[in-house]
């Protein structure tokens, strides 16, 4: 763990992106909970509603619940745009993604189903199974078959939508807001996987819907990473701002969680 979180300190001083202060940390939806019980009310299986502190107003999304939940949410956004005469191509672009994504939980689900004596597991929020076909030594009277190895993931995002000049009355100038995004990833990887196999995708997103600027960036590791967009600033009494951070797994490693924050809520 400890050349892990040093590597990871690195990491972020060099890059200048999120801090690991910032966000919610998930490693699996019990954590979270246990985490951040003052701070956040659930709303449907794997949905979380941020009531309390600087990132009220966030949605946050855990796991195959989560995910099929920001599908029917990215679904009823394309729908009402063409409702509307328009189109969205960022939601028509994370449908994709997310359907992709669903499709690999059942992926997964097919292949633990053939393995026999699998033991006694569940799915966390990043969940790594690499599965290795050993040949039976020779003579040996041991029969190859396979060896399965879990190992596990997480994330920590932050999306922030928020006022951000003081106007020197002990609140908020509501003339100026801004959006931005990070992720922190990490795998933690036993020494028996091969480098490479699996890993986390991060994807963070800022934009100005009045303006039509977006940042969106992302980046994939088998380790550790740390991604942001910036700020993304407006400057008008009215705002709609949006802020989005992803997490998938890729290759070995299955998961999936999500923050979204959209326009000043204080």
């Amino acid at each position: 763990m400890k050349p892990l979180y040093a590597v990871l300190i690195t990491t972020l001083a060099i890059s200048g992106n999120a801090s690991a202060d910032d966000g919610f940390k998930i490693e699996n939806e019990a954590q979270f909970e246990n985490d951040y019980s003052g701070q956040v009310e659930k709303i449907g299986p794997g949905v979380y509603l941020v009531v309390n502190g600087p990132s009220a107003g966030n949605t946050i999304s855990i796991g195959r619940s989560g995910l099929q939940y920001d599908l029917r949410v990215q679904r009823e956004r394309y729908a009402d745009a063409i409702m509307a005469g328009g189109y969205d191509a960022l939601a028509a672009e994370s449908i994709q993604k997310l359907e992709a994504a669903l499709a690999r939980y059942a992926e997964f689900d097919q292949l633990l189903s053939g393995i026999p004596n699998r033991g006694e597991w569940s799915y966390g929020a990043f969940t790594c199974l690499h599965l290795a076909w050993n040949d039976a030594p020779a003579g040996s009277a041991s029969k190859a078959g396979p060896t399965l190895t879990v190992y596990h993931g997480s994330a920590t995002l932050l999306a922030k939508v928020e006022f951000y000049l003081d106007n020197g009355g002990g609140g908020w100038n509501h003339y100026y807001a801004r959006s931005s995004s990070s992720i922190i990833g990490n795998v933690f990887k036993p020494t028996n996987v091969p480098f490479g196999s699996g890993g986390v995708t991060a994807e963070v997103l800022a934009q100005n819907k009045q303006t039509g600027q977006i940042v969106s960036r992302s980046m994939s590791s088998s380790h550790v990473l740390s991604l942001s967009t910036g700020y993304i600033t407006n400057f008008n009494w009215t705002h709609k701002l949006y802020a989005q951070a992803v997490a998938y797994g890729y290759g070995d490693c299955l998961g999936y969680a999500s923050a979204t924050d959209s326009e000043p809520t204080y």
